[in-house]
């Protein structure tokens, strides 16, 4: 757990609270170290920090939350708390307490945060697709291929996602234009938009034989993905043709 050890927290003696509740807080002197840590690449189950209007965006903390399914749970001034719960969104990941909080309540607040968070992590992982050695992260816009991760940019990790939720089957680029891109299509032969993402595509998640997958066109309709075996090189579609 990360706490942001500053004044406002020292005065309400959080961090021992923290400890005497069976949890490991590691400390940090002010936002910017902690973000420091976390583009380092460490990762933690919730972070506590105080919350001053003056200093701090909700829109923001709510914002990093989202982004990193990180739980945080902010402190406030007792005179300030009514208003800043007004202005504060439903967001399952983000809570408002008082300095003057018992342990009781700083325990279920808690607890309300980690279940909120492991939902979370569980819905994400149910929206996450594994197919032969690709695994999509839905909220990194990664794509794991044979463990090595790739990044895609939003519009590329939403075609490739898109094609491999439809494997074997024809993908229109009426469709993909929808979907993918949220607009209607452009005049016909007037875009190639589409056609230099699928090649984006294609060469940045080696889509081959040999990696089970070949990204082909199917001219005059759309794009096909087909599942290929990388012994024989053949396609589940030429084995049902034949």
């Amino acid at each position: 757990m990360a706490v942001v050890n500053d004044p406002e927290l020292q005065r309400c003696e959080l961090g021992p609270k923290i400890e005497a509740l069976g949890h490991s807080p590691q400390y940090f002197a002010d936002i910017v170290e902690l973000l420091g840590a976390l583009v380092c690449g460490q990762r933690f189950d919730l972070v506590l920090t105080s919350f001053r209007a003056d200093k701090t965006s909700l829109h923001n903390v709510h914002a990093v939350s989202e982004a990193l399914h990180l739980p945080v749970l902010l402190v406030a001034q007792p005179s300030g708390w009514p208003a800043l719960c007004e202005r504060a969104s439903n967001s399952q990941l983000v809570d408002i307490v008082t300095s003057q909080m018992s342990e009781s309540e700083l325990r279920w607040r808690i607890d309300a945060l980690l279940k909120n968070a492991r939902a979370v992590s569980q819905e994400l992982h149910k929206r996450s697709i594994t197919m032969g050695h690709y695994q999509f992260l839905e909220a990194e816009q990664v794509v794991l291929l044979r463990g090595r991760p790739i990044s895609l940019q939003p519009r590329q990790f939403g075609l490739a996602q898109a094609m491999f939720r439809n494997v074997g089957k024809i993908v229109s680029r009426d469709w993909l234009w929808a979907t993918v891109w949220k607009t209607t299509p452009p005049p016909q032969g007037k875009n190639r938009t589409i056609d230099v993402c699928v090649t984006n595509v294609r060469r940045r998640l080696d889509l081959r034989a040999e990696n089970g997958f070949i990204l082909q066109a199917a001219y005059g309709h759309g794009y096909i993905l087909s599942a290929v075996d990388s012994v024989s090189g053949r396609s589940e579609a030429q084995d049902s043709s034949g």
